[in-house]
């Protein structure tokens, strides 16, 4: 109904933004794994509630038990690797075991199940595991089920070397309060845990799509919007 853009796109060139204009969305972008998770889990090839390991076997036998419910409910236990390491993690190219291993640097926050706690580590993981699943990188999962589907054209993983129209430079605040350019984020560091990059109007297309059924059923938006304690 109403579209505009403020401020600036570009702070160095003043290059104002616009309603095409592509963000990183950060953890936004977790909700989308956990649509897709949803869509699998309709389909039969996913199940909520069994052991992790039985997807990725190679993860530390601590984490053993932790079911795919509870990464996508934060109450897994699994340590938060980005508060391991900082938030500058996000502007490296790292491995699937290098994250891994820096998650198990600390131990488990609780067993798993018995509290709540933000964990990055556990979108991580999640995305992981559909990518097991399908046999494709998650960026090709989340455009074949849900971005072409709905036509998101704007939505995509944030690679910092690929040439993508439209989109807003990065800035952090420093220590001393002054605005900062902050490199694009590695799709390889956060997968779906906050590595997606969208606009306004694609964003108005996913919340249309929220409040319908023709992507996901009544009973898969219950259970994500099921409170837990």
């Amino acid at each position: 109904v109403y579209v505009k853009a403020y401020g600036l796109a570009n702070v160095e060139l003043s290059v104002p933004p616009t309603r095409d204009t592509v963000f990183e969305i950060g953890s936004i972008s977790k909700q989308f794994v956990a649509a897709a998770a949803m869509l699998m889990v309709e389909e039969g090839a996913l199940d909520l509630d069994e052991s992790i390991h039985n997807y990725l076997p190679e993860i530390p036998g601590e984490w053993y038990g932790v079911t795919m419910r509870q990464l996508l409910t934060h109450t897994s236990g699994i340590p938060d690797y980005e508060e391991i390491a900082s938030y500058d993690i996000y502007r490296f190219r790292m491995t699937a075991p290098e994250i891994i291993k820096i998650a198990q640097s600390r131990p488990m926050d609780f067993p798993p199940g018995t509290g709540w706690y933000y964990s990055n580590t556990g979108y991580y993981l999640a995305s992981m595991i559909l990518e097991r699943i399908e046999g494709k990188p998650l960026g090709d999962i989340l455009k074949a089920r849900i971005f072409d589907p709905l036509g998101m054209t704007q939505t995509r993983f944030a690679d910092p070397e690929a040439i993508i129209p439209n989109r807003a430079a990065g800035y952090w605040v420093n220590k001393n309060g002054d605005l900062i350019n902050r490199p694009p984020t590695e799709t390889s560091s956060t997968l779906g845990a906050g590595g997606l990059l969208s606009s306004v109007v694609d964003f108005a297309i996913w919340d249309d799509a929220l409040n319908k059924t023709d992507l996901l059923s009544e009973a898969s938006k219950s259970a994500m919007w099921t409170s837990v304690v």
